[in-house]
């Protein structure tokens, strides 16, 4: 299942210039990680350059759905953190809500 996001307005006119990103199942399964539980108690994802996670994660950062990556060298080596935005949070958590 895929959720879909659109930037289309609600009405025919408008509808040609519809923008339209598809939320794989990947990206949810690491927003849910990433935010922990429903009260989003915690907002990070770290991973290393060139694993498929940070791969993932930069596919994500271009569709909205986190920020840029961020590296933090004093905490974990050369992790690079990555956050949810509010458009990705939007697609977590939603079975059984």
């Amino acid at each position: 299942m895929k959720d879909i996001i659109t930037d289309e307005p609600k009405n025919e006119q408008a509808a040609s210039s519809a923008v339209e990103t598809i939320v794989m199942p990947r990206h949810i399964e690491i927003l849910e990680h990433m935010l922990g539980d429903k009260s989003h108690y915690r907002n990070h994802f770290a991973s290393y350059e060139g694993t498929d996670d940070h791969e993932t994660l930069l596919e994500m950062a271009e569709l909205g759905l986190v920020t840029d990556g961020v590296k933090n060298e004093s905490i974990y080596g050369n992790m690079i953190f990555f956050y949810a935005t509010d458009e990705g949070k939007k697609h977590a958590f939603k079975k059984g809500a």
